[in-house]
């Protein structure tokens, strides 16, 4: 753009002596993340500046996200073909009138065979739609305006922050115990096969050692100091622990959707451990998990939990700021909601809602599938926005749906007053598994409604709950994979990875159980929430205008800052460390 637009042109480059029109045609094919992505605002606003016209040829392509489809190149990120045009001098204010059309869905064949076969811009096959026109919009055409008026989640919550970010795989275990072995390994003593007359030559042997079991990066090392997540204090140098310093907290973690693990909190050994989210954590904080930045696939679009969440908590990969934390303070004395919110929603229900009242209300509606089905084509523009019923009664509904279902998804420990549902409990733990015989594979016959884990089988397993997934993450399936003897995902390659637990963590089938009962309930409440959602959406709607906008103070946490400046999901060799077994039980 700049070399056809930009760069200035000598008056005597023109033949006729006078100023160039610099009217002209850029056409490029590349990643297609710029025609949605909140990080490229600016590379939007600056095309429409440039161009009079602007035509997309979305061609899809995405075959690591929510929605895949097939790619014209043999690479795993979606494409697309942009052609601007400018037809004389630049109109200052006016922005360019963006065309768009998908071919998305065709296969890779078909969609080589289709562009060859074009015969220009103006041919009748394209069936272009004009895209949104704001300098900021993405350029995407979505014609449901009601939608694009409501609040966005991220404006009823205006913090939100990425989950943490190990860089490492060995300081997350899904018991405590195994954590606490491989934290005994770490700061083990030299053996007396290891040891040296010299005591210099001695300490260089423990941090090589330990180096390599942490497996050192650029922001992590066994020899340098970190601050303490729960104090103010600095932490020794994991080079030089002995065995019986101190040893690190190790805390529940929500890993996965619906899945707690442990994980050791300790900044030494994460290098992204997020300390806003620590501070701000506390026995009432509630963290809603979701994709505010990335194209939501089928199955809830958020998802609850009590602790702390990893990086990829929603769904196993591409993470960023997708987690929404209720309070800013541990105390939860401090919403995080936009202020003036409540009394401005108060004005049209007759009562002032509180923050967990609009954080209920909110996840009933974005806990049922309908919600991503309803508005599948909005929500390719990341981020999802809310209707807000101004009924009273209606608002109070759903917040009670919501608070119960928060304490179902959180497994008790959130909204213990709520009135709850009769649980659904129809999985059985039909043969145990044998304490010396720790389950290797898992699979699943329709058939029989039998999930198979080992020598062991649960039985009476609905297909519904076994295909149950949150935008491609196959709960069950990814839940076993990370308790198998070869646990699920990329090692980081430590020593510490291969120490497991003794035996399989689940002898008494009644974690398994507890999830399977879980989603067996939600899966018989979807109907319940279809129905809320398509009475919100009929009944009378609060003016989104009259709501208040967070300022950028209100869009920190409390304590620190958001350490998201060096992001990054994918892993110096080039692999996401934290990939959950999305394949399938065939992978494992």
């Amino acid at each position: 753009m700049w070399k056809v637009f930009e760069q200035d042109i000598p008056v005597n480059a023109d033949p006729d002596g006078g100023q160039h029109p610099r009217n002209g045609i850029v056409s490029f094919i590349t990643a297609s993340s710029y025609l949605r992505g909140p990080g490229f605002v600016g590379m939007r606003q600056h095309m429409r500046a440039i161009f009079d016209e602007l035509w997309i040829i979305d061609l899809g392509g995405d075959n690591k996200g929510r929605r895949k489809t097939e790619n014209v190149f043999s690479i795993e990120t979606p494409v697309a073909i942009a052609t601007g045009v400018r037809y004389g001098q630049p109109q200052p204010g006016t922005a360019a009138t963006v065309h768009y059309v998908s071919l998305a869905d065709l296969s890779a064949k078909d969609k080589k065979e289709f562009l060859n076969s074009l015969t220009g811009i103006e041919d009748e096959r394209l069936s272009w739609r004009t895209c949104l026109s704001g300098w900021h919009d993405p350029f995407l055409p979505i014609d449901n305006a009601e939608y694009l008026a409501w609040p966005a989640l991220t404006d009823l919550f205006p913090w939100q922050a990425s989950g943490v970010q190990l860089k490492r795989s060995w300081p997350v275990g899904e018991t405590k115990e195994v954590l606490e072995d491989r934290w005994t390994e770490l700061v083990s003593p030299l053996t007396a096969g290891d040891l040296s007359d010299d005591k210099h030559t001695n300490l260089q042997r423990i941090a090589t050692r330990r180096g390599n079991q942490l497996k050192e990066t650029g922001d992590r090392k066994v020899t340098s100091t970190y601050g303490d997540l729960f104090s103010d204090e600095r932490l020794a140098p994991i080079s030089t622990l002995k065995a019986d310093s101190p040893r690190p907290q190790i805390r529940p973690f929500a890993y996965r959707s619906f899945d707690q693990q442990w994980v050791i909190a300790d900044t030494r050994v994460g290098d992204r451990m997020r300390p806003p989210l620590w501070a701000a954590h506390g026995e009432d904080q509630i963290y809603l998990t979701s994709l505010l930045t990335e194209v939501l696939g089928t199955g809830p679009s958020a998802v609850a939990s009590a602790d702390v969440p990893d990086l990829h908590a929603f769904r196993g990969s591409f993470g960023g700021r997708h987690i929404i934390p209720l309070w800013k303070d541990s105390a939860a004395t401090i919403p995080n909601i936009t202020l003036g919110l409540s009394a401005a929603i108060g004005t049209e229900l007759g009562f002032d809602p509180t923050a967990q009242d609009l954080l209920a209300y909110c996840y009933a509606l974005l806990a049922s599938p309908d919600f991503v089905s309803t508005f599948w084509e909005e929500l390719t523009i990341p981020g999802a926005r809310i209707p807000i019923t101004a009924e009273p009664e209606l608002f109070a509904s759903v917040r009670d749906f919501g608070k119960a279902l928060i304490h179902l998804h959180t497994f008790g420990q959130r909204f213990p007053t709520a009135e709850l549902f009769a649980t659904v409990s129809s999985a059985r733990y039909s043969t145990s598994i044998s304490a010396d015989a720790y389950p290797e594979k898992v699979s699943y016959n329709p058939s029989t409604r039998t999930i198979t884990v080992g020598d062991g089988a649960f039985t009476n397993v609905a297909p519904e709950v076994w295909n149950f997934e949150v935008s491609g993450l196959r709960v069950v399936d990814s839940w076993l994979g990370y308790r198998l003897k070869k646990r699920a995902g990329k090692s980081s390659g430590s020593p510490l990875d291969a120490i497991r637990p003794s035996t399989w963590p689940d002898l008494d089938g009644s974690k398994l159980l507890g999830l399977l009962d879980m989603l067996e309930t939600s899966i018989s409440l979807q109907p319940t929430a279809a129905a809320l959602l398509s009475d919100v959406l009929a009944s009378k709607l609060i003016d989104p205008s009259r709501l208040p906008e967070p300022t950028a103070a209100e869009k920190l946490p409390l304590v620190g800052e958001n350490d998201d400046e060096e992001l990054d999901d994918i892993d110096e060799d080039g692999s996401d460390l934290a990939s959950t077994a999305e394949e399938g039980s065939e992978s494992y």
